[in-house]
């Protein structure tokens, strides 16, 4: 990673990222690649206590988890 005063930590640490996670998805098929993120963000959302929940036409929205699907 390149050391410059000039770019914001917080750019850097995304950057770090990127790499990382391209790293763990080299050689991965584009769905397989799209389902180990789409599991690390379930994972996230989980551990921070929500969960998406299905809405139909392929979409999800947001919900905290303990609270019912009938009343957002």
């Amino acid at each position: 990673m390149m050391n410059n005063s000039l770019i914001d930590s917080a750019l850097a640490e995304v950057w770090e990222w990127r790499e990382q996670l391209r790293q763990t998805c080299e050689g991965m098929s584009a769905e397989e690649e799209i389902a180990y993120i789409h599991k690390d963000v379930e994972d996230f959302l989980r551990n921070s206590g929500f969960q998406l929940v299905p809405i139909g036409n392929g979409q999800s929205r947001l919900q905290r988890m303990g609270t019912s699907s009938l009343n957002p």
